[in-house]
């Protein structure tokens, strides 16, 4: 599994649409899930930047395909390698990024910095 951290967007939103993924946002405000736009993933990245190290838990699921019900973070981490529909799983970093998880080769990949060490942190939660 690649686990990447993104500061710019562009090629992985060209990459996501390419795909024809739908977008599923999880909202630890209100609790469960919204359907949304691929798109989103802007938003995603300019509210990391606000996060000044807070986690709001927060994170989306990018699928061929609808999915049914709600996933936790580790069932959507571990349908990346057992569903061949979820695409990515991706979380606003709380000092501004996107943290992508994926096991697809995303094309044009450029200006990703490597992230392994962020599922660790993520785990102490």
């Amino acid at each position: 599994m690649k686990v990447l951290i993104r500061n710019t967007c562009s090629e992985l939103l060209d990459w996501l649409l390419d795909l024809g993924v739908e977008a599923y946002f999880s909202n630890s405000q209100i609790g469960g899930w919204r359907r949304g736009d691929v798109k989103e993933v802007e938003q995603m990245l300019a509210e990391s930047n606000k996060l000044w190290g807070v986690d709001k838990g927060d994170f989306a699921i990018f699928s061929i395909g609808s999915i049914s019900g709600t996933l936790t973070f580790d069932e959507a981490e571990k349908s990346l390698g057992n569903s061949p529909n979820i695409v990515a799983v991706i979380v606003p970093y709380v000092d501004g990024g996107l943290v992508v998880l994926t096991e697809k080769p995303i094309p044009g990949l450029r200006d990703f910095q490597d992230a392994s060490w962020w599922k660790y942190w993520w785990r102490k939660k």
